[in-house]
Parts: C-alpha cells; structure tokens; sequence
C-alpha cells in the first residue's frame, strides 16, 4: 500500500527516518508513519505505550498518544518527568503515578489535597513520602486538643477547631474548644477521655453548662443567690464541691435542704433569686448560706 505522505517526507530528505523507524516524521494518519509507529496529535510519528503487553511497540496507548513515561510532560505535576519520575517503571508506562501515598493520585488523610506537588498536599515533602500527613497540628494524625477528632477533613470528621490543613492548632473558637475555662469551674473544654468540663458533651457544643447539671447549669437551683461551682472563693455556690455535683445543697445548716430548726422553714433564700422558691425555703435566721446554725 502507498503511503503518500511518508514519500513526501522522504522526499524532503526524512528518508532515513522512513527507513530504519526514527520518530517525527510528519503524518495525517497512521497508513503515513513506519510500521510500528502511529500518528500523535502533534501530526508526528512516534511509538505508542502498550495497551496490555508491556514493550509491545505496536500497542497503543488509550488515547493514540505518546505514553505519559516518555511524552516529556510533568503528568502528575511532582516537579519529575518520565524516566526521571519514580512512578515510571519503564517509557512505556501509561502513567507518572506510584503506589506510595504521595504519589498515588489519592487523597490519603481526607484533607482535600492529593499527593506531592505545587498545588499538591502539604503534608508530602517529596513524592516518595509514604504518608500525606505533615508536622502541623492540623494535618498530623494526632488528637492534639484530646477531643477525640483529628485534623482537618475536607469532607467533615475532622476536628471542628480545624479551619484548614495548615492551621497550626486543632482549638476553635467554641467555649467548649478553646482552651479556655468560660465558666469558672476550674475545667476546660470537652475531653473525650474524661476530665473536661462536665458541661461539655462534645467540642462543637455552645457552653461549658449542661441542663440536668445542677452544679453546672448555669441556675440558682436553690435560690440562695448563688450559682454552680467556682474555683473562686465565695464565687459559687458553697453546696457545690466540684462541677458534676448533682445538688447545690451541702452540709451547713444554712444550706442543707433541711429545717434543722423545725419551724417550718428551711435554708438561706435570697431576695429574688428565684422566681418561684418552694413556699418552704427561707429561714429568717439564716444570713446568707454559709451560716452554720438555723437559730438565733
């Protein structure tokens, strides 16, 4: 069969080309190039990668192109081209990725980002990394605030206190995620294991109260005037020993919950404390809740 095109570059001196099977000569299909060889989208003769056998020279690749190990293309954009790519295990490999996680087209620690390269995970220093996970409090694999979440997850699960992969703590900006003791109980933030704030359920919660809670609610749920556990002396109320505390009695007199006097009324009862105290509560002769005696 004539091959018109492939005469005329030898015509114009590429016959050598045409003979032993050198690439680029020009072409407008197959039927113009050596055997062997197919026509690129360039309009030039070249090998094809194989489609099935490896180093079948007359295989294809999907697209009829130049195999992605020897196109002179950064494919996977890792800063490394073809033979000088780790993921190419000869030029006749249909594609630049590896099998390590930086280098295997993959979002590995659910961040978002994928393997090494410029626009690439930062947790990969180089594509040979066997991890996309970094040095940084976000994007280390560790539950650095002990909430029991970790890191940022682009597709949720991750830790909320996390606004990126680079963010350089896992605390937020929620009273039960920020380091911070908004209550003044002397405990922080929600800790998975136990040893946080008890008004705290999880990280994303509103507020270090818990309704149910009566020494962490936030209430004055003895009317007394004063509310929940504090760290400060004289701050909270003095029937709560520590947050978990169930009642806001305790053991004085004058707080609890008992008419030590018998005359028919009972504890401190603050002025306005409470907008429905119980009929009962209210010994005249208790001056605040600390008092120690119901009697004069």
């Amino acid at each position: 069969m004539t091959r018109p095109l492939l005469a005329a570059a030898c015509a114009v001196g590429a016959l050598t080309a045409c003979l032993v099977g050198l690439t680029g000569a020009p072409c407008a299909s197959d039927e113009n190039c050596p055997r062997g060889q197919v026509c690129t989208p360039a309009k030039t003769c070249d090998w094809t990668p194989p489609s099935a056998v490896p180093g079948d020279p007359q295989a294809k690749s999907p697209d009829g192109g130049t195999p992605a190990c020897r196109n002179g293309v950064d494919d996977d954009g890792d800063g490394r081209v073809d033979a000088a790519d780790d993921g190419c295990a000869s030029p006749d490999d249909l594609d630049e990725r590896g099998s390590g996680a930086c280098d295997d087209g993959l979002d590995n620690d659910g961040d978002g980002l994928t393997d090494f390269g410029a626009a690439g995970d930062p947790g990969c220093q180089s594509a040979a990394d066997q991890s996309e996970r970094g040095s940084v409090a976000c994007d280390d694999g560790s539950d650095n605030d002990a909430d029991g979440l970790s890191d940022y997850g682009a597709h949720g699960g991750g830790d909320p206190g996390c606004g990126g992969v680079l963010d350089s703590s896992e605390r937020g900006a929620g009273p039960c995620d920020d380091g911070t003791d908004n209550d003044g109980d002397g405990s922080t933030d929600y800790v998975a294991t136990g040893g946080g704030d008890p008004g705290c359920e999880g990280p994303g919660d509103g507020a270090e109260t818990r309704a149910g809670l009566a020494c962490d609610d936030g209430l004055d749920n003895d009317c007394d005037g004063r509310v929940d556990y504090r760290t400060s002396f004289g701050a909270g109320d003095p029937g709560c020993s520590n947050g978990s505390d169930s009642s806001e009695r305790g053991m004085i007199a004058c707080d609890d919950g008992q008419d030590d006097d018998a005359d028919g009324k009972l504890d401190f009862l603050s002025p306005g404390a409470c907008a429905s105290p119980p009929p009962e509560v209210g010994d005249a002769q208790c001056s605040s809740p600390n008092d120690f005696s119901e009697h004069l």
